[in-house]
């Protein structure tokens, strides 16, 4: 008896030293790790974990996961979680967390008993840095740098996405084609960057008359779009156009000194004109370069040439 309570003794020492460095490592990992129960409560947060979530252990201890996870992925992190519930292979999330708001990817391991869930290991790994890396590049690959407006790239995403709301609404788009007249005499003039000047005025006198819901967009050198959704019909869309050719004419307020240019505005509408987004393009193109030849500073719709 003594020899195995001798050996029981010196398994148990052995465990307590195991479960100790254990412990020891945890709590020295660069990265969070954190233990819930079956029902989601947290059982365990090491001190990497208690810094992303904004809580120490012992307020963590009995919360739900859910409740370090920002109310605006919740959804998407409860029906993941539920639907790999049962699943023994590591599961990857990505979401922000509610109190710090930092993003990160979670490495979801569930703990299994006869095939039954008791639990889970969640680790947290910061992507903050690689989230603002990506969204730079999305930045630079969707947006013009000069004037901070949707480019060309996002300009054909956009319209795509309102042509199909459009008809599934059975509502009508207005596009405007708009070409800067008088603006390369800006840059032979005045340079280079009064030219970016007035480009960077004008992106801000476009915003400033559309909605929120509308979209404005540089399509490269002296050219800009405006998508208008939903609008109530040709006059409304004309009307938009007129203000925006009015407020383009006006001086402009350079370093330089005042520069002055005009706009061609070409106008087309979705299904009235075209039922497709290259049609529609196309034609708000075409109509920009009638009112260039009409003497330019002005609007034109597009007209079939068969009408």
């Amino acid at each position: 008896m003594t020899s195995i309570a001798q050996s029981l003794h010196a398994s148990n020492h052995e465990l307590v030293l195991k479960e100790h460095d254990l412990r020891t490592l945890l709590s020295a990992a660069p990265i969070g790790i954190a233990q819930f129960d079956k029902e989601g409560r947290c059982v365990y947060l090491n001190p990497a974990a208690c810094k992303l979530v904004g809580y120490n252990e012992a307020t963590a201890r009995g919360r739900r996961f859910l409740v370090f996870v920002h109310p605006d992925d919740r959804d998407y992190v409860d029906f993941v979680s539920k639907l790999n519930m049962t699943d023994a292979d590591i599961n990857w999330l990505e979401f922000r967390l509610n109190r710090t708001n930092i993003w990160i990817s979670a490495r979801w391991i569930n703990l299994l008993e006869a095939g039954q869930f008791s639990g889970s290991i969640v680790i947290f790994i910061d992507n903050s840095e690689q989230r603002n890396k990506d969204q730079q590049l999305w930045v630079r690959a969707y947006y013009d740098m000069l004037t901070d407006l949707p480019n060309r790239n996002l300009f054909w995403e956009r319209l795509d996405q309102h042509l199909r709301r459009a008809t599934r609404a059975n509502q009508l788009i207005a596009l405007l084609w708009i070409d800067l007249d008088g603006f390369k005499s800006i840059n032979d003039h005045l340079g280079h960057a009064a030219g970016d000047e007035v480009l960077q005025q004008a992106a801000q006198r476009l915003q400033t008359r559309v909605r929120d819901s509308d979209t404005v967009a540089r399509m490269g050198g002296d050219e800009f779009t405006v998508i208008l959704p939903d609008i109530i019909n040709l006059d409304a869309a004309l009307q938009v156009a007129q203000e925006l050719t009015t407020r383009l004419a006006e001086p402009f307020l350079l370093q330089s000194g005042p520069g002055q240019v005009s706009a061609s505005v070409g106008l087309a509408l979705y299904p009235l004109h075209a039922n497709n987004v290259e049609d529609l393009v196309k034609r708000a193109d075409l109509a920009m370069y009638t009112a260039k030849k009409a003497g330019k500073n002005q609007v034109a719709v597009w007209q079939n040439p068969g009408s």
